[in-house]
This record gives structure tokens, sequence and C-alpha cells, in this order.
């Protein structure tokens, strides 16, 4: 809260709310922060927020490899999007060339459709896996990656609105089937 005010993130009148939201909302002190926004003035730079990028993705790719114990030769299906960020080489690049993943993976990825992507996705991916059963190919795992938004390139919110969008899109989904 103190970096927000210091780096002018909101409003007065909207910091209310923000308090109100992180209390109601169970958020505490140990809640996860991009360490480039807690500087002053934040650190916007590409590098950075594709740096965070790749922490979220990854890491909740490990979680799901580990819980699921699903090999990454087993992933036939790889859907990645990100609602406003769309970086060179793309999400979904990054993830086949760090997992190594096969190399007849039907891979997709979805960046800058804003909050349609997640949808989309999903979508895609369940078609995708219908089209090989139905041509008899062999079915595999299909994961999906969908990452809401980043704080970067965040402005300073004005209307209520647009301060509780702000919060609510702000969340990580990894899904294997």
């Amino acid at each position: 809260m103190e970096t927000a005010v210091r780096n002018g993130i909101f409003s007065q009148e909207n910091l209310e709310i923000v308090r109100k939201m992180i209390t109601r909302s169970g958020l505490g002190p140990s809640t996860y922060v991009a360490k480039p926004l807690l500087k002053t003035p934040p650190d916007l730079a590409l590098v950075e927020a594709k740096k965070e990028t790749k922490m979220a993705i990854f890491g909740a790719i490990v979680e799901l490899l580990q819980k699921t114990r699903i090999e990454t030769k087993d992933i036939g299906i790889l859907v990645v999007n990100f609602g406003v960020f769309s970086p060179t080489p793309s999400l979904a690049d990054m993830v086949v060339n760090r997992y190594k993943l096969r190399e007849n993976i039907l891979c997709y990825n979805l960046s800058g459709m804003g909050c349609s992507a997640g949808v989309i996705g999903i979508d895609l991916a369940k078609e995708l896996q219908q089209v090989k059963e139905l041509g008899g190919l062999p079915t595999y795992f299909k994961v999906m990656e969908c990452l809401k938004k980043m704080k970067f390139g965040q402005r300073v919110n004005e209307k209520a609105s647009q301060v509780v969008e702000y919060f609510i899109h702000n969340r990580e989904e990894v899904k294997a089937e």
C-alpha cells in the first residue's frame, strides 16, 4: 500500500476501496508483489515483465507436473494465453524450449486478446483434443496455461470500477487433462 501511495498508482479516493478489498480478501504482508513494482518509480521495463511472466508460467508448470506426475513427453497439446502481454519469442515457445516438449506438439500462443483469451484457449484445447481423437491419433495430455494480467504497464485508476477490475483479473490458472 505504501508503495502504491508513493508511486501514485491510486488516487486518494480509491485508496479506501483498495484497503477494503485487501482486508476482505485475506491478502497480507506475505502476499507476493513483483519486485520491480516495489521500486520508486516502478521498473516497468519489458525485461522485468518477461522475468515475472516466466517465473509465473514455469512455476505453475513445475507444480502441475509434480502434482499430476505427468511427464513432458506425454504432453501433446499446449495452449498458452496471456490477455495483454505478447513477447518475442512467444510464451508458448518459451515453454516448449524450457521443457523440451515433443517435436510434434500442437502448440498455440494466444496473446493480446484481452479477457476473452482464456475462454478461447480452453475451447481451442478441447477442439484440438477432439480432432486428434477423431483422426485416430494418439491422445496425450493437454496443458492450458492462462495468465490474466500482470501489473506491468499499470496506470493511476480514477474510476472505482477500474480499481476493482485491477484486483479481480490478477490470477493465474494452469490446467492439464
